[in-house]
Protein backbone atom coordinates (compact mmCIF):
# COMPACT_ATOMS: atom_id res chain seq x y z
CA UNK A 1 0.00 0.00 0.00
CA UNK A 2 1.33 3.23 -1.08
CA UNK A 3 0.73 7.13 -0.41
CA UNK A 4 -1.04 7.68 -3.10
CA UNK A 5 -5.02 6.19 -3.27
CA UNK A 6 -6.03 2.82 -5.05
CA UNK A 7 -7.56 2.90 -8.43
CA UNK A 8 -10.26 0.45 -9.35
CA UNK A 9 -9.59 -3.05 -10.51
CA UNK A 10 -9.91 -1.97 -13.95
CA UNK A 11 -6.48 -2.82 -15.70
CA UNK A 12 -7.32 -5.88 -17.30
CA UNK A 13 -10.40 -4.49 -18.76
CA UNK A 14 -8.92 -1.14 -19.71
CA UNK A 15 -6.62 -2.86 -21.46
CA UNK A 16 -8.69 -4.73 -23.15
CA UNK A 17 -10.17 -1.35 -24.40
CA UNK A 18 -6.30 0.20 -25.18
CA UNK A 19 -6.13 -2.77 -27.63
CA UNK A 20 -9.87 -2.35 -29.54
CA UNK A 21 -8.55 1.04 -29.72
CA UNK A 22 -4.78 0.92 -31.00
CA UNK A 23 -3.82 3.75 -29.51
CA UNK A 24 -5.91 6.25 -31.62
CA UNK A 25 -7.19 9.27 -30.28
CA UNK A 26 -10.49 8.33 -27.58
CA UNK A 27 -14.01 9.71 -28.18
CA UNK A 28 -15.75 10.78 -24.70
CA UNK A 29 -16.93 7.10 -23.90
CA UNK A 30 -20.60 6.80 -22.83
CA UNK A 31 -21.94 7.29 -19.65
CA UNK A 32 -23.25 3.68 -17.90
CA UNK A 33 -27.29 3.22 -17.88
CA UNK A 34 -28.57 4.56 -14.96
CA UNK A 35 -28.92 1.86 -12.19
CA UNK A 36 -26.68 -0.46 -13.53
CA UNK A 37 -24.33 -1.87 -11.01
CA UNK A 38 -20.80 -2.39 -13.62
CA UNK A 39 -17.47 -2.65 -11.89
CA UNK A 40 -16.20 -1.03 -15.10
CA UNK A 41 -17.42 2.15 -16.77
CA UNK A 42 -15.89 3.51 -19.98
CA UNK A 43 -17.19 7.04 -18.31
CA UNK A 44 -14.67 7.09 -15.83
CA UNK A 45 -11.84 6.93 -18.36
CA UNK A 46 -10.21 10.09 -18.95
CA UNK A 47 -10.89 10.79 -22.50
CA UNK A 48 -8.34 13.68 -22.52
CA UNK A 49 -5.04 11.46 -21.51
CA UNK A 50 -4.06 9.26 -24.54
CA UNK A 51 -3.38 5.76 -23.75
CA UNK A 52 0.31 5.09 -24.76
CA UNK A 53 1.17 8.53 -23.43
CA UNK A 54 -0.03 7.53 -19.98
CA UNK A 55 -2.08 4.05 -19.30
CA UNK A 56 -2.29 5.13 -15.80
CA UNK A 57 -3.65 8.70 -16.12
CA UNK A 58 -6.01 7.70 -18.59
CA UNK A 59 -7.47 4.48 -16.43
CA UNK A 60 -6.96 6.30 -12.80
CA UNK A 61 -6.78 10.10 -13.50
CA UNK A 62 -10.56 10.74 -12.88
CA UNK A 63 -10.65 8.59 -9.82
CA UNK A 64 -7.60 10.10 -8.06
CA UNK A 65 -8.56 13.27 -8.71
CA UNK A 66 -11.88 12.54 -7.55
CA UNK A 67 -10.94 11.19 -4.67
CA UNK A 68 -7.82 12.57 -2.68
CA UNK A 69 -6.27 11.29 0.02
CA UNK A 70 -7.71 12.38 3.57
CA UNK A 71 -6.05 15.23 5.51
CA UNK A 72 -6.38 12.15 8.53
CA UNK A 73 -4.71 9.66 6.49
CA UNK A 74 -1.72 8.10 5.17
CA UNK A 75 -3.17 5.83 2.52
CA UNK A 76 -6.82 5.93 0.88
CA UNK A 77 -8.27 3.88 -1.87
CA UNK A 78 -11.27 1.62 -2.39
CA UNK A 79 -10.11 -0.79 -0.06
CA UNK A 80 -9.78 1.76 2.90
CA UNK A 81 -13.20 3.39 2.06
CA UNK A 82 -14.57 0.05 1.62
CA UNK A 83 -13.41 -1.06 5.31
CA UNK A 84 -14.58 2.53 6.58
CA UNK A 85 -17.98 2.15 5.30
CA UNK A 86 -18.09 -1.35 6.90
CA UNK A 87 -17.08 -0.02 9.77
CA UNK A 88 -19.35 2.97 9.94
CA UNK A 89 -22.58 0.20 9.61
CA UNK A 90 -21.28 -1.99 11.82
CA UNK A 91 -21.38 1.08 14.49
CA UNK A 92 -25.18 1.39 13.75
CA UNK A 93 -25.65 -2.53 13.89
CA UNK A 94 -24.18 -2.75 17.52
CA UNK A 95 -25.65 0.36 18.82
CA UNK A 96 -28.98 -0.15 17.75
CA UNK A 97 -28.19 -3.96 19.78
CA UNK A 98 -27.10 -2.32 22.76
CA UNK A 99 -30.32 -0.12 22.87
CA UNK A 100 -32.45 -3.16 21.96
CA UNK A 101 -34.50 -5.15 24.72
CA UNK A 102 -33.38 -8.46 22.97
CA UNK A 103 -34.45 -11.67 24.59
CA UNK A 104 -31.78 -12.67 27.20
CA UNK A 105 -29.13 -15.20 25.49
CA UNK A 106 -29.76 -13.93 22.41
CA UNK A 107 -26.94 -13.28 19.54
CA UNK A 108 -28.07 -9.57 19.45
CA UNK A 109 -28.07 -9.32 23.28
CA UNK A 110 -24.71 -10.79 23.49
CA UNK A 111 -23.24 -8.21 20.91
CA UNK A 112 -25.55 -5.28 22.30
CA UNK A 113 -23.48 -5.91 26.05
CA UNK A 114 -20.30 -6.62 24.19
CA UNK A 115 -20.21 -3.18 23.00
CA UNK A 116 -21.99 -1.23 25.56
CA UNK A 117 -18.87 -2.95 27.77
CA UNK A 118 -16.81 -1.55 25.32
CA UNK A 119 -17.87 1.93 25.75
CA UNK A 120 -17.97 2.18 29.47
CA UNK A 121 -15.13 3.95 30.13
CA UNK A 122 -16.13 4.41 33.75
CA UNK A 123 -15.98 1.11 34.22
CA UNK A 124 -12.66 0.27 32.20
CA UNK A 125 -11.01 3.06 33.92
CA UNK A 126 -11.89 1.70 37.32
CA UNK A 127 -10.93 -2.08 36.32
CA UNK A 128 -7.34 -0.52 35.18
CA UNK A 129 -4.80 -3.05 34.47
CA UNK A 130 -6.30 -5.66 36.32
CA UNK A 131 -8.23 -7.42 33.33
CA UNK A 132 -4.76 -7.79 31.65
CA UNK A 133 -2.70 -9.21 34.27
CA UNK A 134 -3.07 -12.81 34.12
CA UNK A 135 -1.70 -12.16 30.35
CA UNK A 136 1.06 -9.49 31.71
CA UNK A 137 1.56 -12.41 34.70
CA UNK A 138 2.07 -15.50 32.11
CA UNK A 139 4.82 -12.92 30.12
CA UNK A 140 6.29 -13.00 33.51
CA UNK A 141 6.68 -16.55 34.31
CA UNK A 142 8.32 -17.01 30.93
CA UNK A 143 12.08 -18.60 32.20
CA UNK A 144 13.21 -20.70 29.20
CA UNK A 145 13.13 -22.05 25.87
CA UNK A 146 10.62 -25.15 26.98
CA UNK A 147 7.98 -22.15 28.51
CA UNK A 148 8.29 -19.52 25.90
CA UNK A 149 7.59 -21.98 23.43
CA UNK A 150 4.29 -23.65 25.97
CA UNK A 151 3.22 -19.73 25.81
CA UNK A 152 3.46 -19.15 22.18
CA UNK A 153 1.47 -22.05 21.89
CA UNK A 154 -1.22 -21.14 24.25
CA UNK A 155 -1.24 -17.45 22.43
CA UNK A 156 -1.41 -18.68 19.15
CA UNK A 157 -4.28 -21.02 20.41
CA UNK A 158 -6.35 -18.50 21.53
CA UNK A 159 -5.61 -16.32 18.46
CA UNK A 160 -2.84 -13.37 20.09
CA UNK A 161 -0.44 -14.35 16.89
CA UNK A 162 2.72 -12.80 18.02
CA UNK A 163 5.58 -12.44 17.99
CA UNK A 164 4.85 -13.97 14.13
CA UNK A 165 1.55 -15.02 12.43
CA UNK A 166 0.52 -17.67 10.58
CA UNK A 167 -1.82 -17.94 7.55
CA UNK A 168 -2.85 -19.78 4.38
CA UNK A 169 -3.17 -18.42 1.22
CA UNK A 170 -2.42 -19.17 -2.22
CA UNK A 171 1.25 -20.13 -3.16
CA UNK A 172 2.39 -17.40 -5.21
CA UNK A 173 4.65 -19.86 -7.31
CA UNK A 174 1.53 -21.91 -7.83
CA UNK A 175 -1.83 -20.89 -7.48
CA UNK A 176 -3.28 -24.15 -7.74
CA UNK A 177 -2.10 -24.79 -4.16
CA UNK A 178 -2.47 -23.06 -0.89
CA UNK A 179 0.12 -23.20 1.57
CA UNK A 180 1.07 -22.11 5.21
CA UNK A 181 2.75 -18.74 5.26
CA UNK A 182 4.95 -17.28 8.47
CA UNK A 183 5.08 -13.44 9.32
CA UNK A 184 6.27 -11.16 11.56
CA UNK A 185 3.99 -9.86 14.24
CA UNK A 186 4.58 -6.46 12.94
CA UNK A 187 5.79 -3.34 13.85
CA UNK A 188 4.56 -0.89 15.78
CA UNK A 189 5.92 2.25 13.55
CA UNK A 190 5.30 1.97 9.53
CA UNK A 191 8.94 0.01 9.02
CA UNK A 192 12.88 -0.65 9.72
CA UNK A 193 13.56 2.94 8.80
CA UNK A 194 11.83 4.63 11.71
CA UNK A 195 13.78 2.06 14.20
CA UNK A 196 17.26 2.87 12.49
CA UNK A 197 17.63 5.96 10.08
CA UNK A 198 18.60 9.21 11.59
CA UNK A 199 16.47 11.14 9.07
CA UNK A 200 14.79 14.17 10.40
CA UNK A 201 11.19 13.25 9.90
CA UNK A 202 11.38 9.52 11.64
CA UNK A 203 13.78 10.18 14.51
CA UNK A 204 11.41 13.08 15.64
CA UNK A 205 8.42 10.31 15.23
CA UNK A 206 10.81 7.56 16.77
CA UNK A 207 11.54 10.19 20.21
CA UNK A 208 7.62 10.83 20.06
CA UNK A 209 7.14 6.96 20.09
CA UNK A 210 9.34 6.42 22.89
CA UNK A 211 7.80 9.14 25.42
CA UNK A 212 4.49 7.49 24.27
CA UNK A 213 5.63 4.04 25.29
CA UNK A 214 7.18 5.46 29.24
CA UNK A 215 4.34 6.79 29.38
CA UNK A 216 2.08 3.55 28.55
CA UNK A 217 4.29 1.63 30.99
CA UNK A 218 3.47 4.26 33.88
CA UNK A 219 -0.20 3.99 33.59
CA UNK A 220 0.34 0.39 33.54
CA UNK A 221 2.07 0.58 37.03
CA UNK A 222 5.68 0.37 35.98
CA UNK A 223 7.90 2.98 38.02
CA UNK A 224 9.03 6.04 35.65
Amino acid sequence: MTSAPFARPWVAAALALLAATACAPTAVPPAAPAGEDVAFRPADLDPAVPPCSDFNAHVNGRWLAANPVPADRTVWGVFPALRERSLAVQHVLVRDAAAADAPAGSIRQQIGDFFAAGMDESAIAAAGMTPVQPLLAAIADIGDRAALIAHLNASHAEGRGLPFRLSVSADIGDSRLNIAYLSQGGLSLPDRSYYLDDEVDPARIRSAFQAHIAALFVLAGTDE
